[in-house]
């Protein structure tokens, strides 16, 4: 049984000075000595000295806030900012040490001081921290410190976009992000990591690069979002390939720029591969489109090809023989038309004319005649096709 006495002796000894309400004494001198009489199960007894320390010095701590971006009001602290943040304040020695307790009971009997983080699981968003100020050894003050939580800034993830090079100066619109009232923040832009001395919710660019917005909230809770600006562009088109009068004729288109392309043949369906194959002769349109969305371009190609055959029975239909395909560089092409005995037929000598199966303005029978075309810089073709009547 433990018992207060005012004097060593009464609690050794006498009993003279017993203190009847322990729990709510008031003391009479600064660091006042009072002594415990402890007894044990067998009887034992043993005196203890107890000095009565005070902390009579008011200390208003304000709140300690700090930002939580997963907005579940649940963050953890470093002790240490903590104990800096109450070494700053105005009613606080700054060569005070300070402990923190969860509970009134804990600092009062010196147990479960927080050391090293503390995580305010059991009081999301606001929770109160009990603080032991010592200095020089000597209690100096007890207070509480309020430990609030705010959310960030709600943004929009981080994105990529495009700026159409050839659409310059023009410009394009980068916005903040901000998926609350956007006059509820303030804002601060970056570019390339110096400061645009912007502060709107957005603004207008013309320029790739990287751009950093800066979003803060009343609480002065600040989240940035990067948003990266990449190059782009409609294509040129600097070569297009033929290979022509073949069984797998094919066209191959050469393009610069800085855009990702795709490529349609007679506004067909876009591929990835600037090739395409087993093209037919004639005349036909090649398109290239920039995938972000800065434009497409278009330029006739010809594939030169000799009918296999034809037909010249006034019907409307095959009734003439002439090249397919002949482009505008190529429109003097020379053809000489012969039969199967080696006989000169005919000359053909403009592409926009053709044989239409007569010889000296009779009507020549179904057979096979050979061709010789000479394209103007002086590539030969030679064949044979059918008429058939």
């Amino acid at each position: 049984m433990d018992s207060f006495y005012d004097t060593f002796l009464g609690a050794e000894q006498t009993g003279i000075g017993l203190i009847t309400t322990p729990t709510s004494y008031n003391n009479t001198s600064v660091l006042q000595e009072v002594y415990a009489r402890v007894t044990n199960s067998n009887g034992c007894i043993s005196v203890a000295e107890i000095v009565l320390d005070i902390a009579n010095n008011m200390v208003n701590l304000t709140p300690f806030g700090t930002c939580d971006s997963d907005f579940d009001g649940i963050t953890d602290y470093d002790v240490s900012e903590l104990e800096t943040y109450v070494i700053s304040q105005n009613d606080v020695p700054n060569t005070a040490s300070i402990s923190f307790f969860e509970t009134q009971a804990d600092m009062e009997n010196q147990d479960n001081e927080i050391t090293g983080t503390y995580e305010n699981t059991s009081s999301p968003n606001t929770d109160l921290l009990f603080v032991q100020i010592t200095n020089n050894g000597n209690c100096y003050a007890f207070s509480t410190l309020e430990l609030q939580v705010f959310d960030t800034p709600e943004l929009d993830p981080d994105k990529n976009v495009f700026y159409c090079l050839n659409r310059f100066p023009s410009t394009i619109l980068l916005n903040s992000g901000i998926q609350q009232n956007p006059n509820n923040f303030t804002y601060a832009w970056d570019y390339n990591g110096v400061d645009m001395n912007l502060s709107t919710n957005q603004i207008a660019i013309n320029e790739p690069g990287n751009y950093t917005v800066f979003v803060t909230n009343l609480n002065q809770c600040t989240i940035r979002r990067i948003i990266e600006v990449l190059p782009s562009s409609s294509a040129t088109i600097d070569d297009i390939i033929v290979t022509d009068t073949s069984s797998n004729n094919t066209i191959t288109v050469f393009v610069s720029g800085e855009g990702n392309y795709e490529f349609a043949l007679d506004f067909g369906s876009f591929q990835n591969s600037p090739t395409f194959t087993n093209v037919s002769a004639g005349v036909h349109t090649i398109t290239v489109n920039d995938i972000n969305e800065c434009g497409s371009i278009s330029q006739d190609v010809s594939v030169l090809g000799f009918p296999k055959f034809f037909t010249p029975n006034g019907d409307g239909m095959n009734d003439i023989w002439k090249p397919i395909g002949v482009s505008s560089d190529i429109r003097k092409i020379q053809i000489t038309i012969f039969d199967r005995y080696g006989k000169l037929i005919t000359q053909i000598n403009s592409a926009n004319s053709g044989w239409n199966g007569t010889y000296k303005g009779q009507q020549l029978g179904s057979d096979d005649y050979w061709y010789r075309a000479i394209l103007p810089n002086g590539r030969e073709y030679l064949g044979h096709f059918s008429l058939v009547r």
